[in-house]
C-alpha cells in the first residue's frame, strides 16, 4: 500500500512537470478613472470592458478548462481546483463556488441548443434511453439519458425513477423505436421496443456460466456479437 501511494505521488509530480511547461498565464489589468462629486460626495468610475464585472475575472479558456475537467473528465470540484493550482504553481486558486456556477451558466447559455436537440430527437426513428443512479449532496437521485444514433444526447436529473422520472424527458413524448434495458417503465412509451443488446449479451453470458450443459446460449451469444460487429462496421 505504501509503495502504491508513493507511485501515485510520483506519477502526479511527473504529470504536473510535463503539463506545467505548456501552461502560460496572461494577466490583464484594467484601470478606470474615478470621478468625485464634491457637492454630493458621490463617486463614479469609467466603464470597464464588457465581461469585466468582478475584481478578478477569468477568460473563456480557464472557465472551459475547469468545466471540462469537472464534467467531461468527471473530476470533482476539489480535484479540479487542485489540478489547476498545481499547473500554475499556486498562482490560480479558483473558488469552489465559481466552478459550481459554471454548470448553471452553461445550462442557461445552451438552452436554445438543448431545445433544438430535443425536437430533433423526437423525429429520430430510433432512440436509446436509460436511467442510472447518482448522488446529490449525499442523497440518492437518478439521471435519465436520451440519445440518438446521430450523436445527440440529453441528460435529465430526477429525484425518483419510474413514470415520475420519465416525465419531462424526451422519452415521454417519443413515438419511434425505443431501445432500453428490461425496465418495464420504458415499455409504456414509444411505438415499438428493442432491448439493449449489451444487456442481452450480459444475460447470455450469465446463462453460459450458470448453465454450462446448454449450447443454445453460446450460439446465440456468438450470433448477437456478430450482429453488433456487422452493424458497427
Amino acid at each position: 500500500m505504501l509503495e502504491d501511494c508513493a507511485f501515485k505521488k510520483t506519477a502526479r509530480t511527473i504529470v504536473k512537470q510535463m503539463v506545467s511547461i505548456r501552461m502560460v498565464l496572461n494577466v490583464t489589468e484594467y484601470q478606470a478613472d474615478v470621478y468625485y462629486n464634491s457637492h454630493t460626495g458621490e463617486r463614479a468610475h469609467a466603464a470597464f470592458p464588457d465581461g469585466v464585472i468582478d475584481d478578478v475575472n477569468y477568460d473563456g479558456s480557464i472557465r472551459a478548462f475547469l468545466f471540462l475537467l469537472n464534467n467531461d473528465c468527471c473530476t470533482s470540484i476539489d480535484k479540479s481546483r487542485a489540478f489547476l493550482s498545481d499547473l500554475t504553481g499556486g498562482k490560480l486558486n479558483i473558488s469552489k463556488g465559481m466552478i459550481s456556477r459554471l454548470n448553471r451558466e452553461f445550462a442557461l447559455k445552451t438552452e436554445p441548443e438543448r431545445r433544438s436537440a430535443y425536437a430533433d430527437m423526437l423525429l429520430s426513428p430510433v432512440m436509446h434511453t436509460d436511467c442510472t443512479n447518482a448522488r446529490e449532496n449525499g442523497k440518492s437521485c437518478q439521471v435519465y439519458v436520451c440519445a440518438t444514433p446521430d450523436g445527440k444526447a440529453l441528460y435529465f436529473a430526477r429525484e425518483k425513477k419510474g413514470h415520475e422520472g420519465v416525465k419531462g424527458t424526451v422519452t415521454e413524448d417519443y413515438q419511434g423505436i425505443l431501445v432500453h434495458d428490461h425496465d418495464i417503465t420504458f415499455y409504456n412509451y414509444g411505438a415499438d421496443h428493442q432491448e439493449c443488446l449489451a444487456h442481452v449479451l450480459r444475460y447470455l453470458k450469465a446463462s453460459i456460466e450458470n448453465e454450462p450443459d446448454r449450447t443454445w446460449n453460446k450460439k446465440m451469444h456468438a450470433l448477437v456479437q456478430e450482429m453488433v460487429h456487422f452493424r458497427n462496421g
